[in-house]
């Protein structure tokens, strides 16, 4: 998994912030017109689809990617960027350069 320098640092801010979070949950799920897409929340709590915890770092800072079955299978090839668009500021979870993108940018197929 690779997160760029940006989504890193906004991520452990939103996770750091706020004492409930345990860390980010990071599940790849069946979805949308081609088939798969990430879910992506804040981690209250260790849950039994919980299939690998990944410790991410940057320097001194830390915190725990909770990964269901599917998303540990393709670790290696997700990349999570951090993207502000005019006034949208949002997370870009991908996998790889070989997997298609629906027309609505929803899901994609692998």
């Amino acid at each position: 998994m690779r997160i760029s320098t940006i989504a890193f640092e906004h991520l452990y801010k939103c996770i750091t912030n706020n004492d409930e979070i345990i860390g980010l949950r990071l599940y790849l799920v069946q979805k949308g017109c081609s088939g798969y897409a990430f879910d992506i929340t804040q981690s209250l709590d260790r849950q039994k689809r919980d299939h690998e915890i990944v410790t991410y770092k940057q320097g001194n800072k830390q915190f725990d990617i909770f990964l269901n079955e599917a998303a540990s299978k393709q670790e290696s090839n997700i990349m999570i960027d951090y993207t502000d668009e005019n006034l949208n500021n949002f997370l870009a979870v991908s996998i790889g350069a070989d997997n298609r993108e629906c027309g609505c940018g929803e899901s994609f197929s692998m």
